[in-house]
This record gives structure tokens, C-alpha cells and sequence, in this order.
């Protein structure tokens, strides 16, 4: 797993400012993809999906006091156990993640 993240970071330049909205999302729309994939969405795949972004949030460095606001942000109530989540929603998860941990 951890060369899935690799390929994503840093996700914070040298100075501390983040990178790009769109690395963001594409970080979070992979990784919760890759997440459904290897649960096959079955029971508690939302709890796996939570702690893969809480890995992503801190190897980018994002303080853990964050991150439980940061996630609930994203998909808090909008993904269920059992239910494959359509593209669409994989998609606006990762962009309120994006736009929440950026602050844009």
C-alpha cells in the first residue's frame, strides 16, 4: 500500500504550502477507490476507507487533530457499508476533501 501513496506525495511543498487542489483529489479519488476494491465494499469498508485518508492526511503532513473533522467532512453519512459507491460520489468525496484540507 505504500507505493500507492508515494506516487501522490508530498502534497505539501518545502515552504508548507499545500500543492494543487487536483493532486488532492486525485489522491483521495484513488485511494478510496483502491479502498471499495479490496473490501469489495463489504462490511465496515467505510471504516478502512476513514483510516486510509487519516494515513494520507499524515504523511502529508496535515496535523492529526485535523483529520477526524477533515474526513468527516468528506464522506461523514454519503457512504454505506455494503454499497459499491458510484463514480460520481468517489468524485465529490475527493473534492470536498481537497477543498476542505486546502482551505479552498
Amino acid at each position: 500500500m505504500v507505493d500507492r501513496f508515494d506516487r501522490f506525495l508530498p502534497l505539501v511543498t518545502d515552504d508548507g504550502a499545500d500543492v494543487a487542489l487536483d493532486a488532492w483529489e486525485r489522491a483521495v479519488a484513488h485511494l478510496v477507490t483502491v479502498v471499495v476494491d479490496r473490501t469489495c465494499a463489504d462490511g465496515g469498508w467505510e471504516h478502512h476507507c476513514r483510516q486510509v485518508l487519516g494515513w494520507l492526511l499524515t504523511l502529508a503532513g496535515v496535523p492529526a487533530e485535523r483529520h477526524a473533522s477533515l474526513v468527516e467532512h468528506a464522506i461523514g453519512g454519503r457512504i454505506d457499508s455494503f454499497v459499491a459507491p458510484p463514480d460520481r460520489l468517489i468524485r465529490d468525496v475527493a473534492e470536498r476533501f481537497a477543498r476542505e484540507v486546502t482551505g479552498r
